[in-house]
């Protein structure tokens, strides 16, 4: 009975994981190199560090929510807080994204708080594609 629970556990996490679309993308303004997990209903990204600078948004990982009423069909924007409570908002076409194929690139707009308090001032370009 405990292997039959592990391996339906096992299974389940499997089949969520892929559910979502992995994108690998690159920062156009820093070396860092981050992992984009774009949920298979579009509600929800999660932005993972994969090589981190010093930049502001290669800090850990974050998990961003759909902003539904800055979001058209053709560019959605998902918004959340980096490690260290500042800001952050993607901007991409999602639909796109899980229809990608592995030669196709994906253009993400970041943009983040650079100091508590202050406007979205920070800003780059991921250039982003499938994980196959």
């Amino acid at each position: 009975m405990k292997n039959l629970t592990l391996a339906l556990g096992l299974i389940f996490s499997l089949q969520t994981f892929a559910a979502d679309t992995t994108l690998i993308c690159n920062d156009q303004n820093s070396h860092s190199v981050y992992q984009l997990l774009v949920a298979q209903d579009l509600s929800a990204v999660k932005l993972v560090t994969v090589l981190r600078d010093s930049s502001v948004l290669a800090v850990g990982s974050r998990n961003l929510q759909i902003e539904e009423g800055e979001s058209s069909p053709e560019l959605m924007t998902y918004a959340g807080r980096l490690n260290q409570g500042l800001q952050v908002a993607l901007l991409l076409n999602s639909q796109k994204a899980v229809n990608m194929r592995s030669s196709e690139i994906l253009e993400v707009s970041a943009y983040f708080q650079l100091q508590k308090g202050g406007i979205l001032s920070g800003n780059t370009v991921l250039l982003c594609s499938r994980n196959n």
